[in-house]
């Protein structure tokens, strides 16, 4: 599944804020950082293996100086663009 967030200027300046804030209420095993394109834009967030084994990441980024934060679920877990849906490539593109 696919979420988009889009933040006025002042959320934007909070958005650490705000990923902890999600962060949170989430039940996870693990996390790591990630880095990716989205619409060719840089995102920066975070990839969780959640309790109940779906992969989520959630990141910050901007497209067409929107500032927006995104939040993408999986089945399985993505390491690179093979991983990918034709679907989920409208959303994430792996730079590895």
């Amino acid at each position: 599944s696919v979420q988009w967030l889009f933040l006025n200027d002042e959320m934007a300046k909070a958005n650490k804020q705000l990923l902890d804030q999600i962060e949170q209420q989430m039940e996870f095993n693990s996390k790591d950082k990630i880095e990716f394109a989205s619409q060719n834009q840089k995102f920066h967030g975070t990839k969780y293996i959640m309790k109940n084994k779906e992969i989520k990441i959630i990141a910050y980024g901007k497209v067409n100086d929107i500032p927006l934060i995104l939040n993408l679920s999986f089945n399985k877990n993505p390491k690179n663009n093979a991983d990918l849906t034709d679907f989920e490539k409208n959303f994430i593109s792996f730079y590895n």
